[in-house]
């Protein structure tokens, strides 16, 4: 289950971020290698775009041809790394998608300090925490899983399935009481959530 729920999570911050909103429709891979030929920006932007869109299409082997091609053209722009960690991520491809995950964090730290040009993505920053949290629970590791959690929440501290993976995280770990704190900082953002609400009962009186 919590497989099915970090892939999950991948696509639904790659759809938040707008990439496959605004990617136009290539007709051709011909159209698009000619507008991704032109120098500048739009060289890579062009490759990008052509993968998030096949990422849309469940094309996962072709984005990340795309995808490898959009980063060596342009290796500071966060888009196209965050990209291929969800199409690996989609691939259940956890090694993989692991690195590019980290490259963005690596760069969103780097176009802090002003050093760089480019704007970052926010919700693809806190996406890749957030995935990179499933990734290492997934493997059992659950301090860096709990590190990555914190630095997504921190970003974006309304973000309700990071606050559930971190209160999981916490229980796996017997911080039974961070758990419950977790899950009630939850419920207050969405007093709605019976399954949160069901979880506090549950470790209270268990």
């Amino acid at each position: 289950m919590l497989a099915e729920l970090m892939v999950v999570l991948a696509l639904s911050i790659a759809m938040a971020a707008g990439s496959y909103a605004r990617t136009r429709v290539w007709s051709t891979s011909v159209t698009l290698w000619s507008d991704a030929s032109a120098k500048g920006p739009s060289r890579y932007r062009a490759a990008n775009n052509a993968g998030a869109a096949l990422i849309a299409e469940q094309r996962f082997d072709e984005a990340i041809t795309y995808l490898v091609w959009a980063v060596a053209a342009n290796p500071r722009s966060v888009e196209p790394y965050y990209n291929l960690g969800v199409a690996y991520l989609q691939q259940r491809d956890i090694s993989s998608a692991l690195p590019h995950f980290k490259e963005v964090l690596k760069i969103n730290e780097s176009l802090k300090g002003g050093h760089f040009g480019y704007r970052t993505r926010r919700n693809m920053v806190v996406g890749s925490a957030a995935n990179l949290g499933n990734i290492y629970s997934l493997r059992g590791d659950m301090d860096k899983a709990i590190h990555y959690y914190k630095e997504a929440l921190a970003l974006d501290p309304g973000a309700l399935s990071v606050h559930f993976n971190l209160a999981q995280a916490y229980q796996r770990t017997g911080r039974t009481g961070l758990a419950i704190k977790e899950l009630e900082e939850l419920l207050r953002l969405d007093p709605s959530d019976r399954g949160a609400r069901r979880a506090i009962f549950q470790l209270k009186n268990q």
